[in-house]
């Protein structure tokens, strides 16, 4: 007599698979409460500067967004819950970066002063995003791991162990 292979039921809407992990409409409630946190600092933050920064505050509003996820995403480790990456990379961090207005602004740019103030604007923004977002990870894994060499931290980024990169 053979038995056949059971299989795992899938999951019902709203549970996780991991024990202890919250489920699909926890993690929907999450993402939607940080996205209007976010949203909201992100108003404060462009209303603190005033209209005269503008295109600047936004800027710097998107570059800090994007070093701060970067230091999330090094530092959660398995041992962080694991609402936290959702609720505050998906949801905060994601309401508070804002690639929609970015690019209206890079056409209003455009618009008032021309292809290539808009051309330096985006340059600048999305170098300093990419920048921005690369300190915040190696920040991020050296914190996670309690120390360590910024090499360490790129070997790590890079998914290698640190210590054996030559």
């Amino acid at each position: 007599m053979t038995t056949e292979p059971t299989t795992p039921s899938p999951t019902a809407p709203g549970e996780s698979g991991t024990p202890g992990a919250p489920g699909a409409l926890t993690l929907f409630a999450l993402v939607a409460l940080g996205g209007m946190l976010g949203g909201l600092a992100r108003t404060g933050a462009l209303e603190l500067a005033g209209p005269d920064l503008g295109a600047s505050a936004l800027a710097a509003v998107n570059v800090l967004g994007s070093g701060l996820l970067g230091l999330l995403v090094g530092t959660a480790t398995p041992r962080v819950a694991t609402w936290l990456r959702p609720f505050a990379g998906t949801g905060i961090l994601g309401g508070f970066t804002t690639y929609s207005a970015a690019m209206a602004t890079l056409a209003q740019l455009e618009a008032d002063n021309g292809w290539a103030s808009a051309a330096g604007y985006l340059a600048l923004s999305l170098a300093g995003c990419v920048l921005a977002a690369a300190a915040g990870l190696a920040l991020g894994l050296r914190v996670a791991r309690g120390g360590g060499s910024a090499a360490d931290a790129a070997v790590v980024a890079d998914g290698e162990q640190p210590g054996t990169h030559s």
